[in-house]
């Protein structure tokens, strides 16, 4: 008696269910990778701007006092910090009519620079 067996397949690639869950698996790796790179990196991101901020409202500061317009309150950085969002403008001298302020920065962008503020002397110095 002659049996025909008819030759196996064999497995030439992956399945679509074996290709689903290693997909899955990847996906599931590279969500918890970038969220733990993401919560370190929000903070880098937020003392940057802070400092970039901070830097900001100290050079403005120093060109309106040589332009004879004192935005410093001597001991009071809060007021200092929103004089010189708020702005102004020297009644004198050279620089008379030039308005002097951040252009753009909300009160709350300043007020977190602060950190990085510090008065001295009666100037506004940026601290890093």
């Amino acid at each position: 008696m002659l049996m025909y067996h008819s030759p196996r397949k064999s497995s030439q690639g992956f399945s679509l269910v074996e290709v689903l869950v290693v997909v899955a698996i990847l996906g599931i790796m590279a969500s918890i990778a970038v969220a733990s790179f993401s919560s370190g990196q929000r903070q880098v991101f937020v003392d940057t701007h802070d400092r970039r901020n901070a830097q900001e409202l100290s050079a403005v500061c120093a060109g309106a006092q040589a332009a004879g317009l004192d935005f410093v309150v001597p001991g009071d950085l809060n007021t200092t910090v929103q004089n010189i969002v708020t702005g102004g403008t020297p009644s004198s001298g050279a620089f008379s009519g030039r308005y002097f302020s951040v252009q753009g920065m909300q009160t709350a962008d300043a007020s977190t620079a602060k950190r990085f503020l510090l008065i001295q002397g009666g100037q506004l110095i940026y601290n890093p």
